[in-house]
């Protein structure tokens, strides 16, 4: 027993209260002490509950850090042969109008002989 027990035997016993009374008492009162302090340690954060939770979420956002970083690479790639592709398209566009004003240059002056 503690020192905050045995004053309260003391004071107890100087009120008229019987030695193994309140003994009795004293150590009902522990007992209330620590299953209450139990239920508390149970639902409370220590210091190292929050250190090793603060440890947790900075290993979680730098993993998603990483994720961002891949996933920005994964869309600068993309970006980059959309607009080759993008390019590509325009120099075919080109190329078939090209043929095409050709084409039809060819044919205006043949229908030009053709009616002269």
């Amino acid at each position: 027993m503690g020192n905050f027990s045995i004053n309260l035997i003391d004071a107890l016993m100087s009120i008229g209260i019987s030695r193994e009374r309140a003994y009795s008492l004293a150590e009902l009162f522990e007992r209330g002490i620590d299953e209450r302090y139990s239920l508390l340690a149970q639902v409370l954060a220590t210091k190292r509950d929050l250190s090793e939770l603060e440890l947790k979420i900075t290993q979680e956002i730098n993993q998603t850090n990483e994720r961002i970083s891949q996933v920005e690479l994964s869309l600068r790639a993309d970006i980059n042969a959309t607009r080759l592709a993008i390019a590509d398209s325009k120099t075919e566009i080109i190329k078939w109008m090209i043929g095409s004003l050709v084409a039809l240059a060819g044919l205006l002056i043949a229908v030009i002989r053709l009616s002269v």
